[in-house]
């Protein structure tokens, strides 16, 4: 599959990226680097809500199921998301009515009526969002994760906001946000998927976004950092949820991505390890992965699992053995990273293959980077990892600042703490 995205720039400054696929839809994301980090304690989940305002009505589609059907008989579909550092508007469509997704997502994002009748109904689907929220597998440690794991700008704040928070929204608060949180300084256009007629949609996105506001944004790349910690959070559930984390000194820039290349392959094949031990042989749990997460800038290796807490010790002495025997016995080895390359490249043959990924990759490297996504320049630098390479950028992995965060039914996370420490030797 080609790819070979174009960068355009409105007259009002607007970046639109346009990446032509030889597919039978289209998909189009607006997106604008402002989310939860933004806000305070007081205006918490803020950005959530006016997502939901952008569907919720306009003068020419007044109520929420208008503006959805709009789409739908032209054969798309339109839906929004807010998170950390983003909110977007995203839809998919075939690919002769791309015309009609492009002015029926601009005429959400520039024209919503904000009807007080509309936010106070919408407040009620909000809270009920965040209750299924709370209620869902995993959720809750999550949460308790990113809040422990990080500190910094925003880190604590949650996307969904809170019910009281939620129920204090007014109508002028509201549109003040979209205001100031909403310009062609911070925002993205993108589309990814059969694309008839560039210059034809170039002139029809700057008809539209011609009088989009263009101020200055004030926030930027919020300052995150690793949390050394012990924590846990007692709740009523039988199992607990483990999280074994070690700071990645690599924070995320590109100057770092030839070490988190390298990160990743070894992570894999530590992943296959942990499996053919923990599951595969003794039978401990049903699932167990090593991972990266990332907020703001900061990121971290984490070892997570979900298992009875009477368990707990056996798994993170494994986990602990697993890894000092990685490191220092039987290391990452060239079996290993033709593996892990192979399943790199299957996984990018996913990616060049689907329009939803591409779009999403396009839009975080050109606000995380301020460049576009360079496909080959990408496949080439992984291609060129050698077993050496692994090796000098992971040798001290396990070594570096360390939390163990807990969430479920009870344990002691700073006795398996000793425990990781007493068994990686």
């Amino acid at each position: 599959m080609k790819y070979a995205p174009k960068l355009y720039h409105l007259s009002n400054g607007m970046p639109v990226i346009l990446d032509a696929m030889n597919i039978a839809t289209t998909v189009v994301k607006i997106n604008f680097n402002t989310g939860s980090r933004a806000e305070t304690p007081e205006n918490s989940g803020i950005t959530h809500f006016v997502e939901h305002m952008f569907f919720a009505g306009t003068p020419r589609f007044p109520n929420y199921n208008q503006n959805m059907n709009a789409i739908e008989r032209h054969g798309g579909y339109i839906n929004a998301s807010t998170g950390y550092n983003d909110i977007d508007l995203d839809g998919r469509i075939i690919a002769k009515n791309l015309p009609h997704l492009i002015d029926t997502m601009a005429d959400a994002l520039i024209n919503p009526l904000f009807d007080t009748a509309a936010i106070e109904k919408e407040k009620t689907v909000v809270i009920n969002e965040y209750e299924r929220r709370k209620s869902e597998t995993g959720y809750g440690m999550n949460l308790f994760e990113r809040h422990n794991l990080f500190r910094g700008d925003g880190v604590k704040n949650m996307t969904l906001g809170h019910p009281d928070t939620i129920k204090s929204f007014a109508r002028e608060q509201l549109i003040d946000w979209k205001n100031q949180k909403f310009s062609t300084q911070n925002g993205l256009i993108a589309i990814s998927g059969k694309i008839q007629n560039s210059d034809k949609i170039l002139n029809q996105l700057e008809n539209l976004f011609k009088d989009f506001p263009s101020h200055k944004v004030p926030g930027g790349t919020p300052h995150t950092e690793f949390n050394e910690c012990i924590a846990h959070n007692k709740t009523t559930a039988k199992i607990t949820d483990i999280a074994i984390a070690f700071e990645n000194k690599f924070h995320d820039s590109y100057e770092y991505k030839f070490q988190q290349f390298c990160i990743n392959r070894f992570r894999g094949a530590y992943n296959d390890r942990l499996y053919n031990i923990i599951r595969g042989e003794k039978g401990l749990v049903y699932g167990i992965k090593s991972s990266n997460k990332i907020v703001g800038k900061a990121r971290a290796n984490t070892i997570g699992t979900r298992i009875s807490p009477e368990k707990l010790p056996e798994v993170v002495s494994l986990c602990a053995k697993i890894a000092y025997d990685m490191q220092h016995k039987n290391k990452f080895n060239k079996a290993e990273l033709i593996q892990q390359q192979n399943s790199v490249l299957l996984g990018d043959a996913e990616w060049l293959d689907s329009p939803s990924q591409r779009i999403n990759t396009i839009i975080n490297y050109y606000f995380d980077y301020g460049i576009l996504y360079d496909y080959k320049k990408v496949i080439n630098m992984g291609k060129s990892i050698k077993v050496r390479d692994v090796h000098e950028h992971t040798h001290d992995i396990f070594d570096m600042p360390m939390s163990v965060i807990t969430h479920g039914a009870m344990c002691d996370p700073a006795k398996l703490k000793q425990i990781w420490l007493d068994n990686y030797r």
